[in-house]
This record gives C-alpha cells, structure tokens and sequence, in this order.
C-alpha cells in the first residue's frame, strides 16, 4: 500500500531527471538540462463525476548505470466495482516508454482510464507543434495556443513532435488508444493536457474484463550546446535577478461566504479580518436564502455584493424580490448573477434599480471561455481553485503560474471590462461537470491545508498572479470554520494574519515582483513613500534564498502558525523562505 506520508523519489539518469510518485503511476517534473519538459506523465484514473480517486501501490524500482525500470500494480475498489491496473516505466537514453494494463470483473465506470502527458508550460506555450493522426498520411503543424484555447487545440492525435523554448527536441508516439490535448490553464494547472480518451465518445463509460492496453513512447533530444555546458537533468541553478513590474491598484481583497446560515463566530471574524469586501453567496434554491442575506449583512458596514448561483427564473425572481429592501438599506452593494442570458440580467436591473450588476460564471474560468457571456453587466466574474486535478502541494503552487495567462485571455475577449474574481478557495464549492445532480451539488470537504501557511503563500501568489487595474476585487475562502480564516477558537490561521494586512493596505498602488528563473517565487512592492513594504511567497516545497529589490530594507518578518514573526534581516539583503514560506520586508 502507499504511504500517505511518502514523499515522490527524485531519479537523474544522464541528462534526463524526474520525480516518482509514490504509488508509481505518475513521472512529475520531467527535465532536460534543467528545463522542464514536462509537468508529468502518467497513469489517471477519473470516476463518473470526474473524481479523481487514489491508487495505492508500491513500486518495484531496478536501475543500473544506462536504464531505470519502475513496475507498479494495484486493485482500485470504487461503486461496487474493481479496477485491476498494471504499469510499467522504462528510462534509457533519452527515451521514457510506458506501458498500461487495466481491467474489471466487475465493469468499472469511469469518464477517464489512462495515460496523460502534461506539457510544460514555459517548454510549451506558443511553440510550433507537428501533430501525427492515426488515420492520414500527412502530418499537421499547429501551435500550443498562447492565449488560453477554451476548446481543445489538438484532436486525433497518434503522435507529436515538438521543439520547447529551450531547444530541446521531443517526439511522442501513442498506442492503444486515440489522444487529444486541452488547454488546462482553464483549470489553473501549469500544463498543456493530451490525454485519452477523445471527450467526443459517450462518457462514462464502461472498462471491462477485456480491458485496456495502452503505450506512450517518447524521445528527447539535446538542445544544441547542452552537453558542452555540462548541464545536467536538474533544476537550473543560475543566479535569480528581482524583476519590478508597473504599478497598479491593489484588488479589493474579499472574503467570501459560502451558501448556509452564518456559523457563531461570523461577526466575529468578519470584524478580525476587516475586508474590503464580503461576497455573499447565495443559492435561490434554498428555503431560507433570503435569512442567510440578512443574517450575514450587519458583520460589515463595508462593501457587499451577492454572488447568486444558476437557478430557475422564478426562484431567482422570488429571492431577488425578498432581498430588495434589505440591500435598499446598503449604500455599496451589488448583485452577480451567475451563469444567466441578457434576459435575466435586464429582469434584475427592473427589480433592483440603483444597485451594479455583474455577470460570469461561478464555476471556473473554462466555463466563462467557453461563453458569450451577457455583455449588459457592469462587471464579468468567475472563480478559481487550485485542486480540480491534483491535490499535491506541488500542484497548489503550480497553479499560480498560468494566471497571467487567463487574465491576458480575459483582457482579448473583454477589452477594457472589469472583473471580480471569486470565491477563490483551495477545494470545489460545487462541481459544475459531475454527470449526476448530487456530485454536482457536493463540496469537496476541509483541506487541512487551510491552517497552514501554504495557503497564505498561494493566496499572496493569486493576488499577484491577477494584479492589474482590469481586477477589481479578489474574494477568498471564508470567514471562519475548517474552510476559514479564522479557527474555531477564534484564532486567525496564517492565511488569516496575511489577508489583514493585505486588506488594510486601503488599496495601495503596488508592483508585481518576479524573479529570473524561478516562477514560483512572486512578490507585491507597496511603493510608498511612508510605509515602503515586500511582501514575498515561496510557492515551492525547497527553501530558497531570495534577493529583495533595490530599497531600504531593514527588518524581516517571516509568517508561521500564529502570524508574523521577527527575524533577522541578512546582511547581503536576502531572505531565507522555507517551501511554502511567506514574507514581509519593510
């Protein structure tokens, strides 16, 4: 069985080096002298909601000095029926060879059962691509997309040919089964996804006692002059020069409320994190939607808008007619309706005359560029989470990479339209692509995560990931509870402490900063003149040794359990962040 404890195996074979997960299925950072090529490579399983279950395994790992083999089995339990899977890994040269088995007695239900690749998105992004389908003769060259592609980019795919930012030749060749890619920056994730089966066929579908058989071969080659330079397979280790962008004005940062009656302690962490907005989410299919509006209403004097989720007309109707003369009485307050035509919008304006209407969707961004959505909206909307495909820390720090890529898509589709930007948490609130109305409906529950500083780091790393002028607010996780700021004995968590610093900075102009080389590093310069202030995430699970800009630096704070702690200030105006660190320099 695997240990959930376990940490992936890190393995360097000549120019080529990677991470194990540690049941084996999947190949994570694969690099070539130090680019990484791919974000992984492996086996996946998806259930009929498109849940993404856990195979527990132990490798079988042999290597000598020119080749690795990886073997992996086990037996997936889920609905009443078992999946019976088996994997191969085989590493020589520069040559990676997969090879899957997977069947059940039973008949297992699935929306996804095989191999996916997931191409790197600074190997990737916007390089020429030659795309090898299983029934033409021709080959056909196309583009990773620059822009994120709201439908899939590649379709039919048997193999793939490809030369990454860095020089670094890669073929891909498939069997068993036909592939095709999708664009996954929808999702947050950092990758380009080619994966089987083609989402054209019925889904979910049915793995039998025939079961499946799947192979992906891939070949690498070296960009001119690697050798030469004595690179190896990992990570680059040239020096990381800060980079301080424009300015701009800092979002308003929000909390957000998830649809029930207000947990005992609301108030209270609404008055602790002080927020530049509360964003009430409301589902008008609830009996007592209206209660929960006014229940929520008097923790803050402050700005509120309501994010109403999809509903029948009439309910929506029915809740918008209750809650009139509740927002008559709130000066700075504004309705979303999510996921409805011009229609229900103009219905609303007629109801609530005077108050700002925004539009979108609440589910993510994919869902909004897949849309036309209404354009008589005040502003445009949708959400954001970092673990719709993986749950790892890794995967949480990812997530932050690609969000300059879905504002600079939102920016070509909607020129000059503002945007608010929430509820952002770490888990689902709901699942808009589960195939049955209860997987729809479900939640994913508490990720213990939520009290540690690693979802402080991945909070400062979306606000700088969407800093720009476009952005009008950012409507994080919640005021209290497991899925909150603010603990059950009233205690903030260190996301907490980081949000009331960031709300208080009464919407600053601030700079994004960047370091060379290092993606995962991300930082906000408050410029001014009084009270100067960095404030900097490590969005990685190394400890790294990070260099602040140019300024008068003179004390360090470092973020942990209780909040933010002194400690000394290097001499060489550097900081030491541990993985998944925070920091504030003034």
């Amino acid at each position: 069985m695997t240990d959930k404890g376990a940490q992936p195996q890190t393995f360097t074979l000549g120019s080529i080096a990677f991470a194990l997960d540690p049941n084996g299925s999947f190949l994570r950072a694969v690099r070539m002298a130090g680019e990484e090529i791919f974000r992984g490579i492996g086996f996946a399983v998806r259930d009929a909601n498109w849940g993404t279950p856990s195979l527990e395994a132990t490798p079988r790992i042999s290597r000598d000095d020119a080749s690795i083999r990886i073997d992996s089995e086990g037996r997936l339990l889920q609905g009443g029926a078992t999946l019976d899977w088996s994997l191969r890994w085989t590493i020589r040269g520069e040559t990676i060879e997969g090879h899957l088995q997977a069947s059940s007695r039973e008949g297992f239900h699935t929306n996804r059962t095989g191999f996916v690749v997931l191409h790197g998105l600074e190997a990737s992004r916007n390089r020429p691509v030659r795309i090898v389908h299983p029934d033409r003769e021709e080959a056909e060259d196309s583009v990773f997309p620059d822009l994120v592609s709201p439908h899939q980019p590649f379709f039919d795919i048997a193999g793939m040919a490809y030369e990454t930012g860095a020089g670094h030749g890669v073929e891909i060749g498939f069997e068993g089964e036909v592939f095709e890619c999708e664009d996954q920056r929808n999702w947050t994730d950092a990758s380009y996804k080619t994966y089987c089966r083609p989402l054209r066929l019925p889904f979910p579908y049915v793995v039998g006692p025939d079961g499946i058989t799947q192979t992906v071969r891939i070949r690498l080659a070296a960009a001119a002059g690697d050798a030469a330079a004595g690179k190896t397979g990992g990570r680059t280790k040239s020096v990381s020069a800060s980079w301080v962008g424009p300015a701009f004005l800092l979002p308003a940062i929000g909390v957000a409320s998830a649809p029930a009656m207000p947990g005992p302690r609301f108030a209270e962490a609404v008055g602790l994190l002080r927020p530049d907005l509360l964003a009430i989410e409301v589902d008008p299919t609830m009996a007592d939607a209206a209660a929960q509006v006014a229940a929520k209403m008097p923790a803050t004097s402050g700005p509120v808008r309501l994010d109403m989720r999809a509903a029948p007309p009439e309910a929506t109707r029915t809740l918008i007619e209750a809650l009139a003369p509740v927002l008559a009485e709130r000066p700075d307050v504004r309705l979303t309706l999510w996921d409805r035509d011009e229609a229900a919008i103009e219905a609303a304006r007629a109801l609530l005359p005077g108050v700002a209407i925004g539009g979108g969707t609440g589910a993510f961004f994919t869902e909004l560029n897949r849309s036309d959505p209404p354009s008589n909206v005040d502003v445009l909307g949708w959400t954001s989470n970092p673990t719709v495909h993986g749950f790892d820390d890794d995967t949480i720090g990812e997530t932050t990479e690609p969000l300059g890529d879905i504002l600079r898509t939102a920016q070509a589709r909607w020129p000059g339209r503002k945007f608010e930007i929430g509820p952002i948490t770490l888990g689902f609130r709901y699942n808009p692509n589960a195939t049955s109305p209860e997987g729809r409906a479900r939640s994913a529950p508490p990720d213990p995560r939520q009290g540690r500083p690693i979802a402080a780091a991945w909070m400062l790393g979306t606000v700088v990931g969407f800093l720009h002028d476009q952005v009008d607010s950012l409507a994080f996780f919640e005021p209290e509870g497991p899925k909150g700021f603010v603990r059950s004995d009233g205690e903030m968590t260190p996301a907490g402490h980081l949000f009331r610093r960031l709300a208080g900075c009464d919407r600053a102009r601030v700079h994004r900063v960047t370091w060379s080389n290092q993606p995962r590093w991300l930082g906000l310069l408050f410029a001014s003149a009084d009270t100067p202030a960095l404030a900097v995430a490590n969005l990685q699970a190394e400890s790294a040794a990070i260099a602040f800009p140019d300024g008068a630096w003179n004390g360090v704070e470092i973020l942990g359990r209780n909040g933010f702690a002194p400690v000394p200030a290097a001499a060489d105006r550097r900081v030491e962040l541990p993985g998944f660190g925070v920091a504030w320099v003034s």
